[in-house]
């Protein structure tokens, strides 16, 4: 662990200024900088989870192997068989969530699938998010329960962001071990991983609509899916979130500037300089290259683009498939080529110096 630090911190050496398309101060500009008192409410103990799922359920929906069928209550099995992230299916299920020191009788929270690749495996990973009317919870609303199905150790992704939490230039998530009870039955242990949203935001004081972005399909170059209007909205949500995820905010064009100065003849770093933090960015490739993170191309990481600035920092998403068997790491097949698809990375790392 030592050894990443110093690494990291070798690597890292130049800062980079913003501008600000407004003239107002944006929530973060320059280096980006954790604070470790926002994980003080965090502790190491394993949380019990309980939901209970009230039958009939008040959440309607078709049933999932006739999605085009008529609506009736929804079940556990539709949740369970939800294995497209993509398509028009989307079963909720209204539960009661009671945690080890949170107690509730009434539907308070919805229950659903989560993941991408993971809801076709046998193990789920679901998603449960507190209604709008109901207080946060460790000052937050949506928890991300992840199996890691594929990682027999179940540790790594919650490894790695204890990790981001010491090192620079970089913002980490909360995350902790959870059991699940679903109708008093043991569904075992799962990973809680914060949800990077308007809490998210809020929980370290930046701007409630400051802009957060999920990479789906994104390699840094600009498509007609992201075009947006004279204000900023997209043309059409859904064709925009298939490429970048809108997470929050309501003015995207910050998106089209700087895809289009990255498909510019520009150099490269001057396009670096003025719409991203050059810190965070060289940070953030050396974590996956050390850590053997290879799946981080197109997806898996988050961009935050404060209000009223024209910076994007990148954030760590999904370390699961990280710390890779040592015969993959130091070869050349999974070095700095496995950037090379996207724009970005490709026209930075062929510059030498960089």
């Amino acid at each position: 662990m030592k050894l990443l630090y110093v690494v990291v911190l070798v690597i890292v050496l130049l800062n980079s200024c913003s501008s600000y398309n407004d003239g107002k101060k944006p929530s973060v500009s320059g280096t980006i900088v954790d604070n470790e008192s926002w994980y003080s409410d965090m502790t190491n103990d394993v949380l019990r989870m309980n939901v209970t799922v009230p039958m009939p359920n008040t959440s309607l929906c078709a049933e999932y192997n006739d999605t085009a069928g008529a609506l009736r209550p929804c079940t556990l099995d539709d949740i369970y068989n939800d294995t497209s992230s993509v398509d028009n299916y989307n079963p909720e299920l209204n539960v009661i969530l009671s945690t080890s020191f949170f107690a509730s009788n009434v539907e308070n929270a919805v229950f659903e699938s989560r993941g991408f690749y993971s809801r076709t495996q046998e193990q789920k990973s679901y998603g449960i998010k507190l209604n709008s009317k109901i207080e946060l919870l460790e000052k937050q609303r949506k928890f991300n329960l992840n199996k890691h199905q594929t990682d027999a150790s179940r540790m790594k992704n919650k490894l790695a962001f204890d990790l981001f939490r010491m090192i620079p230039n970089v913002t980490s998530l909360k995350t902790q071990f959870v059991n699940l009870w679903i109708n008093n039955i043991d569904y075992g242990l799962f990973t809680h991983i914060e949800a990077p949203r308007e809490e998210w935001l809020l929980n370290r004081g930046w701007n409630k609509d400051d802009n957060l972005y999920n990479a789906n399909n994104f390699l840094f170059s600009h498509r007609a899916e992201l075009d947006v209007d004279s204000s900023g909205k997209p043309l059409d949500s859904e064709a925009f979130d298939t490429i970048l995820e809108i997470k929050n905010g309501t003015n995207h064009s910050k998106v089209t500037e700087m895809t289009d100065a990255v498909d510019t003849t520009t150099d490269i770093n001057q396009v670096i300089e003025k719409y991203f933090n050059r810190d965070n960015y060289i940070t953030w490739i050396a974590i996956n290259l050390i850590l053997g993170n290879q799946d981080i191309l197109y997806h898996n990481f988050y961009l935050y683009n404060p209000k009223n600035s024209d910076t994007f920092y990148f954030v760590p998403w999904d370390y699961d498939g990280a710390w890779a068997s040592k015969k993959y790491l130091g070869k050349v097949d999974y070095g700095i080529s496995i950037y090379w698809e996207s724009t970005l990375h490709r026209k930075f790392l062929s510059i030498k110096q960089n």
